[in-house]
């Protein structure tokens, strides 16, 4: 199989971090900042706004929890939490992934991924693993 070209938006959020977690993942991280340059990837993601922030500052809202995350396997994942929402409520089709503290931080459907964490910066790449072979790859 070709390498996969995985883009990341280039508007906001960590884009260098989640390039650097793609690359590790042996495909090839694409930086998007134009409409046709959706032509040119696989899969997208769109990173959150704030995940640089943790980095800079050490925000009050801001922590890392250990989370269960059964899809990764059996040892805990580090969820690092930027002022972090959480999913209110999921309909129908939709697989909830991971809670923190009773809230919804994880979920996917179809070929959606979302998490109210940010998993660039954890030095673990098993999400992004996880969103190449579940999504990409295999289509879903």
């Amino acid at each position: 199989m070709s390498r996969l070209n995985i883009g990341v938006l280039a508007l906001q959020g960590a884009v260098r971090e989640h390039i650097q977690m793609i690359e590790r993942c042996k495909a090839r991280g694409i930086s998007i900042k134009r409409p046709h340059e959706l032509s040119l990837i696989d899969a997208l993601i769109i990173p959150g706004g704030e995940s640089t922030t943790i980095g800079k500052l050490r925000q009050r809202e801001s922590f890392e929890a250990d989370l269960d995350i059964s899809e990764l396997g059996s040892r805990s994942y580090k969820g690092v939490f930027i002022r972090a929402p959480w999913i209110e409520s999921v309909g129908q089709g939709v697989t909830i992934m991971a809670k923190f503290d009773g809230k919804i931080i994880m979920a996917r459907q179809d070929k959606l991924l979302v998490s109210a964490f940010h998993p660039e910066l954890t030095g673990d790449c098993r999400i992004h693993e996880y969103f190449i072979e579940k999504f990409v790859k295999q289509g879903c």
